[in-house]
């Protein structure tokens, strides 16, 4: 029994010692772009004194529209998220127009900024964000995607554990 509950707490401590390093709580985002941790931070953007890198407006095309922009200047790294018609649920994204500061879209998608290259959603093929929570004040949620290159659609990244929170 001794070595049941060892394994246990064994394999419960390393679990948990993946996401160690990952920031969580209010006004946080995160995410693993090809397995690398990705935090915004020393960034001129910011919607919060505490998390400087971090934009997330909840109140784009009249309070229907969600936009998330993440960037960390050490990085060159930026990810754009663009929820169409907003409300707790899953979201499918569509092919990205690859705006870096979208307003008004027509569809729910997601580009990144990435080592000097542009990666963009494509229709039903990028995966997924999930709205989780949401009040008049805060929203929560996670994301899983797969982002095509804008220059050579062969290229691809992979964005995994994403998750925010305002």
């Amino acid at each position: 029994m001794k070595n049941i509950f060892l394994v246990l707490v064994l394999g419960f401590l390393i679990n948990c010692g993946d996401r160690a390093d990952v920031p969580a709580g209010n006004k946080t985002f995160s995410c693993k772009i090809n397995g690398n941790l990705f935090t915004p931070k020393y960034s001129d953007l910011n919607s919060s004194p505490t998390n400087k890198g971090l934009y997330i407006d909840k109140g784009i095309n009249n309070w229907k529209d969600l936009l998330i922009i993440a960037q960390n200047s050490d990085t060159q790294t930026k990810v754009i998220l663009y929820v169409k018609d907003y409300a707790i649920g899953t979201f499918d994204l569509f092919q990205s127009n690859g705006n870096l500061f979208p307003l008004n879209n027509q569809t729910t998608q997601a580009t990144l900024i990435y080592n000097g290259q542009k990666f963009l959603s494509k229709d039903n093929a990028s995966g997924q964000i999930i709205i989780t929570h949401k009040t008049d004040t805060d929203i929560k949620g996670s994301f899983e995607l797969k982002l095509y290159s804008e220059d050579n659609p062969s290229n691809y990244i992979i964005i995994t554990e994403g998750r925010f929170d305002d």
